[in-house]
């Protein structure tokens, strides 16, 4: 069959890569910084109220800001420019709003959520194991028709996974939907999350603005 061209308009970009880095040294800089100080990841939230053990955050909001955690910090912007600037073509210049570890013990989860005040997040895992629990996507903007499907691919699908591996770096829109699925491994897993939000001059045609962070 002479299949014409596809066009996935208006798509939902994320980025992967498994990127190069000293594990235990990120480790044993985020553990000395995070310290004992972690919350319930459903403390004020409602995303989590059915979770019978849900994932600690730290405290600690500003966790790439850290001078310790700069060479982290740089790996993970140095990608995100990768992505918006030679793939989605975009010039504005963005700024970590929030970044926080995240530690799953065995049997950990988290429900749906989103990240609301942000433009892009991400996650980079520290420390995991095929077991640990994969990362897991849901788009909730079209409900019209639930098809039979031969096999599911990137076209048809509503929902996607991430299984994750160690150095796996993961950047998507923030408005998505996702949920971590239980640990069901022995070990405590461990990432770093994080939300990018553009600053400096915003303006088009008739429409600007300015935007900074505290």
């Amino acid at each position: 069959m002479n299949q014409g061209n596809i066009y996935p308009l208006f798509s939902k970009v994320f980025y992967t890569k498994v990127i190069e880095l000293d594990l235990k040294k990120s480790i044993s800089a985020v553990d000395k910084i995070c310290n004992t100080n972690w919350i319930n990841s459903g403390h004020k939230k409602d995303y989590a109220y059915d979770i019978k053990k849900p994932s600690l955050t730290s405290k600690e909001k500003q966790l790439l800001k850290k001078p310790k955690l700069k060479f982290l910090k740089n790996k993970i912007l140095e990608e995100f420019y990768i992505f918006t600037k030679e793939v989605l073509k975009y010039e504005q210049k963005f700024d970590f709003s929030t970044s926080w570890s995240v530690v799953s013990e065995p049997g950990a989860e988290t429900n749906f959520h989103a990240h609301a005040n942000s433009m892009f997040s991400g996650i980079l895992y520290l420390h995991v194991d095929e077991n640990s629990g994969d990362i897991a996507f849901q788009d909730y903007t079209d409900i019209r028709y639930l098809l039979d499907k031969k096999e599911f691919n990137i076209y048809n699908s509503r929902s996607w996974r991430f299984k994750p591996v160690d150095g796996l770096l993961i950047i998507f829109p923030s408005e998505m939907h996702h949920k971590v699925l239980k640990n069901e491994s022995h070990i405590m897993r461990k990432s770093i999350a994080f939300n990018l939000y553009p600053i400096g001059d915003i303006y088009q045609k008739d429409s600007g603005a300015y935007l900074h962070l505290k």
